[in-house]
């Protein structure tokens, strides 16, 4: 039986004590690591595995010619090794993903190598596949390929002038132009067209009116994106270093075309991410595809270079940004516009302006975002996606208009501290910001800071000294957890959750353990295979509250009925207490 975690609250209470939770104790998967037997992705051997290396664009807009693949091609094919050479002119026909999938998620609506077009550089073309790495990589080297080379939209200014154009009966690729989305992930309640209050701005007042950029991010986490497929007649096994392994199962079946179930995503542990591993990314649909073309093991491990253009980063985005407050520093106009970037075969937006929409007291509030489309690679959720270059937008705002009132920057934001959110009326189920506005100054000794800018001196080098607010949602999603006592007595606790470096399952250990009444030493908790209750990927910071959510409360059913099973067998003296039998 599996135990669904309501994504409520769940905190131990006196009944359940709190022996494990909180104090310091070895990651339980420390030793394997800092001795080099843990196992990643890469690190998974299968017999017969063959090696793919992916060959890229080097243009950003253009056709390929079909002579130089075709004589490629056969360059690769002809080195030493090579098994196969998959791409275009070859590759089996792959579903285009439903607008479900793709909206506002990183997710592509061109399958990879559907055709000859060149939507960005770095885009994969090809996929060489071979005996060794050392001869796919070779064979890949041999893979010069000719254009015919096409304008590119390089940044969103240059798409503002462009009409939004899809090919015609081809919903994959839209071409240029700049669209506006309703809504953050389909989620009703982050809206990224809002408008609050009356319709136009405040005559009077005290205002700013500031324009401000945010450079592209990339992810560089230490473990490179890796996978492993391998078909068992018509199902498929992929070891991969994902951290949304249901996600991902559901969309590797929709390319595919094969069902759910005959699917399973193992991802022992995951090296960082940033980011860059919360979605399912093309070289994992290509892998799978290779393996089932050549009926062997296939691994395609990405490389350091290829990260850059392969698994997402953080769109550049240009923010404007209007304050108005009146002759006691109350805001009584913030308007948040930001234009952004998005790939021509995707959806994504960064959502820059979310937080202001709650963040301080206003009666007029108006926030838009733009997309551009461009010919560059489909950017993703990175580390505070929307709340990092947003935040720095509007603080840096907020520290200009305290400049222009003559205001304490600290002072100005606790007179338009808000507090209900504004965006829903609902009021905050915590609140302790002006607390925290409060130690921060009183610990850092604020007051006493020179007030002049560039005035802060320390050995001749100048020093800034400032303070500024960061927000960031508190999400829950449903998550599932699986009980099995073994006949040695440890009670093992499941979950197809991930492991990417913050210590998930130890954190899982500790709650199981408090919530069971039982000692660390005879808990175990596994993660990171699609086979075990569903949970959401790693990412919103919302694990250990939601996986944490559905552990709590297994370990408490399977408490409730260890004691129910005791207690039968020993009011009957046939029965045996085998407490294997216990499986929740």
């Amino acid at each position: 039986m599996t135990i669904t975690g309501d994504p409520s609250p769940a905190s131990a209470d006196g009944e359940h004590g709190t022996a494990a939770i909180g104090r310091p104790v070895n990651r339980v998967e420390g030793t394997d690591k800092v001795t080099g037997r843990a196992r990643y992705a890469a690190d998974t051997t299968l017999p017969g595995v063959l090696h793919a290396v992916l060959v890229q664009s080097d243009i950003s807009h253009g056709h390929v010619t079909r002579d130089s693949l075709v004589a490629a091609t056969a360059r690769a094919e002809a080195a030493p090794g090579v098994v196969c050479v998959l791409s275009p002119l070859n590759c089996p026909s792959l579903h285009i993903l439903p607008e479900v999938l793709t909206w506002d998620l990183p997710l592509e609506r061109r399958p990879p190598l559907s055709d000859l077009t060149v939507q960005h550089r770095g885009q994969h073309l090809a996929v060489v596949v071979a005996d060794t790495l050392e001869n796919a990589q070779f064979a890949a080297s041999l893979m010069d390929l000719t254009y015919d080379e096409l304008p590119a939209v390089l940044a969103a200014r240059e798409a503002l002038d462009r009409p939004e154009d899809r090919d015609h009966g081809d919903d994959r690729i839209v071409r240029g132009g700049v669209y506006q989305p309703d809504h953050f992930v389909k989620l009703p309640e982050e809206k990224l067209q809002d408008h609050r209050g009356p319709a136009d701005e405040p005559v009077k007042g005290i205002r700013i009116s500031s324009r401000y950029t945010t450079s592209e991010n990339a992810h560089y986490p230490i473990e490179l994106a890796s996978t492993i497929a391998s078909w068992d007649g018509d199902h498929l096994t992929v070891y991969d270093s994902t951290r949304w392994i249901d996600g991902e199962r559901q969309t590797l079946a929709t390319y595919l075309g094969i069902s759910v179930d005959h699917i399973r995503i193992v991802a022992p542990l995951v090296g960082g991410a940033f980011g860059s591993k919360s979605f399912l990314w093309m070289h994992v649909v290509l892998c799978a595809t290779a393996a089932r073309m050549t009926g062997r093991a296939v691994k395609l491990v990405v490389s350091r270079d290829q990260m850059f253009t392969s698994t997402g980063h953080r769109p550049r985005t240009e923010q404007h940004l209007r304050l108005v407050a009146d002759a006691q520093a109350r805001l009584t106009s913030i308007e948040h516009h930001t234009l952004t970037e998005t790939s021509t075969v995707g959806h994504f937006c960064e959502p820059a302006g979310l937080s202001t929409r709650f963040l301080y007291q206003s009666p007029r509030m108006v926030v838009s975002h733009n997309v551009a489309r461009v010919n560059r690679p489909t950017p993703c959720f990175m580390r505070g996606p929307g709340e990092a270059p947003g935040l720095f937008a509007l603080e840096v705002a907020m520290d200009e208009l305290a400049y222009e009132l003559r205001i304490d920057p600290l002072e100005l934001r606790i007179a338009n501290y808000a507090d209900n959110d504004q965006a829903s009326g609902r009021p905050w189920s915590d609140e302790h910001l002006v607390e925290c506005y409060r130690q921060g100054s009183d610990r850092f000794g604020w007051e006493h800071r020179p007030h002049r800018p560039r005035s802060l001196r320390r050995g001749g080098v100048l020093v800034g000294w400032g303070m500024a607010t960061a927000t960031y949602p508190g999400r829950r999603m449903p998550a599932g957890c699986h009980v099995r006592t073994t006949r040695e007595g440890t009670v093992e606790f499941s979950s197809a959750t991930h492991e990417v470096g913050t210590g998930v399952r130890t954190a899982m250990t500790q709650i199981a353990a408090d919530a069971a009444g039982l000692n660390l030493p005879h808990v175990a908790f596994f993660s990171g295979d699609s086979d075990f209750p569903t949970a959401p990927y790693s990412g919103a910071s919302q694990t250990t509250a939601a996986v944490g959510s559905a552990v709590f409360e297994a370990a408490r059913e399977w408490k409730r009925r260890v004691l129910e099973y005791v207690i039968t067998a020993a009011s009957s003296p046939y029965a045996g207490c085998d407490l294997s039998a216990v499986d929740i």
